[in-house]
């Protein structure tokens, strides 16, 4: 009977143990079952991912490259008549074909590629950046700095309009003819790109995203402030003329038009760019970036595209001087013409090399998530 118990519960004791291993084995089969539809809704997904992060560069750069193509276009016939009026200093852009040709291109390319970089990166900022919260004030200062930014836009508006205009009457045409249909089409993306770019200078400080570095010494204190403060003269001049210039265009008395041209020009758009400047000025003093050959280079380069692209404002400014004293004109509009040149040189540096690389750490994220991936399916 012993034996028999024995045997009895030593069966019992077997299916038991085989049906452990059985529901193991189970478990097992299941838990890869379910490792490999992971990785394979993973190895899904990843392409899936790349996929849309490809569609919006291709929609960006789209986008980029017809903004940019826009502003450059509407860059050149304002490069091609305002130089002009350096011939009263001896510079003949006009008497040499082929360097009226270079500077036309060069106007072309440079405007176009610079906008088109910015908004490039500006796209992907704008996703990246967290909104601070934000109070009533600030709110109400913001939608100045949008005001103040639609206002500072009208300058190479205005500059373009008078131009386009100007030659309709040369050639005595009328209505929408391609003069005015140029002006048009060009001021769109002009419009549109600098008023987006004033106010994202502007609403730096009401955001307290500008910088408040304190200028290092007393050299820097008085180059920054001492020009910034005599600019505000010359740039309110060269402003107040262009938006009176075009009032006059389309026939508006002086008594009028120019009231609102010193409102418009003389102190909401100068202040708009003046900020600007400021803070460019600033920089140079207190940019602590390692210097390499890469960006000596594109330094160079950007002083010198500065230079060409800030004499159209300064030339309006001295037309509305001409029968000044001449040491007096270079009083105002020298440091005018420094200011404005270093801040058209910092732009187009920074168009190049943004302050925020967010196209790397775009590229850092997918490879992140293609890492984290690849370590689950070794895990």
């Amino acid at each position: 009977m012993k034996k028999k118990a024995y045997s009895f519960s030593h069966v019992v004791l077997e299916k038991e143990n085989i049906q452990r291993l059985s529901l193991d084995n189970r478990l097992l089969v299941n838990h890869s079952v379910q490792a490999e539809e992971l990785q394979q809704e993973i190895n899904l997904n990843i392409p899936e991912v790349s996929c849309f992060s490809k569609h919006k560069k291709k929609l960006f750069l789209f986008a980029s490259t017809i903004l940019g193509t826009g502003v450059g276009l509407a860059m050149m016939p304002i490069f091609n008549e305002e130089v002009e009026h350096l011939e009263s200093y001896g510079i003949d852009v006009h008497g040499n074909s082929t360097f009226f040709t270079i500077s036309t291109i060069n106007t072309l390319i440079v405007a176009g590629v610079s906008t088109g970089f910015y908004f490039y990166n500006y796209l992907f900022n704008s996703k990246k950046e967290e909104k601070p919260e934000l109070n009533e004030i600030q709110k109400g200062a913001l939608t100045l700095c949008k005001f103040g930014g639609f206002v500072g836009s009208l300058i190479p508006v205005g500059m373009l309009w008078n131009i386009e205009l100007h030659d309709q009457k040369i050639e005595g045409s009328h209505g929408f003819d391609q003069f005015i249909a140029w002006a048009t089409f060009t001021s769109l993306p002009l419009i549109f790109f600098k008023t987006l770019y004033n106010f994202e200078k502007s609403s730096k400080y009401i955001m307290g995203k500008s910088d408040n570095t304190d200028l290092p010494n007393l050299c820097s204190k008085i180059t920054v402030y001492g020009l910034s403060g005599i600019s505000l003269i010359g740039r309110g001049i060269s402003l107040t003329n262009i938006f009176n210039e075009l009032q006059k265009q389309i026939g508006i008395e002086e008594n009028v038009s120019l009231p609102i041209s010193i409102i418009a020009g003389g102190v909401i758009g100068n202040i708009t760019l003046g900020l600007s400047e400021y803070s460019s000025l600033k920089k140079l003093f207190t940019n602590t970036n390692e210097i390499t050959c890469k960006k000596l280079t594109l330094g160079i380069s950007s002083a010198l595209e500065g230079g060409w692209f800030a004499l159209p404002i300064v030339s309006q400014g001295l037309e509305a001087t001409k029968d000044w004293n001449a040491l007096v004109k270079g009083v105002i509009f020298t440091p005018f013409f420094l200011s404005h040149m270093n801040s058209e040189s910092s732009h187009l540096y920074h168009f190049i090399l943004p302050e925020n690389p967010v196209l790397e750490e775009q590229n850092n994220d997918e490879i992140s998530f293609v890492g984290d991936s690849l370590f689950q399916e070794e895990v």
